[in-house]
């Protein structure tokens, strides 16, 4: 499987625009970024193999460079590749983007998940 790192230059647009529907579907749940955030990359897997199946299969389709369909991956290679990608250090600045900061918090995540909690 690829790391984000390995995609460069046009390819690198290319993995954005490609996954970003994928991702944005993973993104928008709490419960994935609580876990992310918190480092606890296992229950982030759990959450997503429950509830963002197709969205995780894209993904880890598109980084092994293969179609939704030719991938095959079994429980034990999917979870393996999910940790590895919640754990990469260039997948976890993409994953872990705050949606939006005010000025006056120090970017602190507790601070970042705190202040969108309440909005």
């Amino acid at each position: 499987m690829k790391k984000l790192s390995d995609f460069k230059n046009e390819q690198g647009l290319e993995l954005l625009a490609d996954l970003m529907e994928a991702a944005s579907g993973i993104l928008a749940d709490r419960d994935v970024l609580t876990h992310i955030y918190t480092g606890r990359y296992l229950k982030a897997v759990k959450v997503i193999g429950k509830k963002h199946k197709k969205e995780a299969l894209e993904i880890l389709a598109y980084l092994n460079e293969v179609s939704v369909e030719e991938y095959s991956g079994t429980p034990v290679r999917m979870a393996r590749e999910l940790y590895a990608l919640l754990s990469d250090d260039d997948m976890k600045a993409f994953f872990t983007l705050p949606p939006r900061q005010a000025a006056n918090t120090s970017g602190d995540v507790t601070e970042v998940t705190a202040e969108t909690e309440n909005e």
